[in-house]
């Protein structure tokens, strides 16, 4: 890194390319969907954490690597359900009904009203709502950044227009130091 900045020299102008930089206030999105995935990660865990899967009880879309037994898989599974990725078979797997008489299964008898508003409407909030904001939000950005480029440009022709019909006087600072005072540029006086 210590070559690369000894070759540059201090007065040179880097360009950044602004995209870049608005890419950054994106974060704010991101920090709305964390948000987003930790409340529904932490109400699957409280509603569909004791939910089995086995033989007595085969799952569809649920498994060992989709489940709600802990926050960190939870997190996962909404994840996987965020991605549009079998989402109904897990939503199918935690309606089921409650056996009738005593079971070892844990049960929950609401479950079968809660389970698809909780699904449905974190499938709409996450898939439909959120990463269409957070691709007009990149698309605006990316926007912004084409008008500022070609507002350069357009200022860039401009300068090298009334350079060409010597309207613009510049210092000899930028004339490679020759003469001193200002040198108008295209005038018969004028050095080079």
């Amino acid at each position: 890194m210590g070559i690369v900045l000894e070759e540059i020299d201090y007065n040179a102008s880097l360009p950044i390319n602004p995209t870049i930089i608005r890419i950054m206030r994106v974060g704010n999105l991101g920090l709305l969907f964390m948000l987003l995935f930790f409340i529904y990660a932490a109400l699957g865990v409280e509603l569909f954490g004791e939910l089995v899967c086995n033989a007595d009880y085969p799952c569809e879309g649920m498994s060992r690597h989709a489940t709600f037994e802990n926050f960190g898989m939870a997190f996962l599974t909404l994840f996987q359900v965020s991605t549009g990725d079998n989402w109904n078979g897990i939503m199918k797997d935690t309606l089921r009904e409650c056996p009738p008489g005593p079971s070892d299964y844990p049960c929950h008898a609401g479950l079968q009203f809660i389970s698809p508003m909780y699904f449905v409407s974190f499938v709409l909030t996450a898939q439909f709502v959120l990463i269409n904001v957070v691709v007009a939000v990149l698309m605006k950005h990316l926007d912004d950044s084409n008008k500022e480029a070609q507002e350069d440009a357009e200022m860039d022709a401009e300068i090298e227009l009334e350079l060409a019909q010597g309207q613009l006087q510049l210092p000899t600072c930028c004339m490679g130091g020759l003469g001193t005072g200002l040198v108008v540029a295209g005038a018969s006086g004028a050095p080079g």
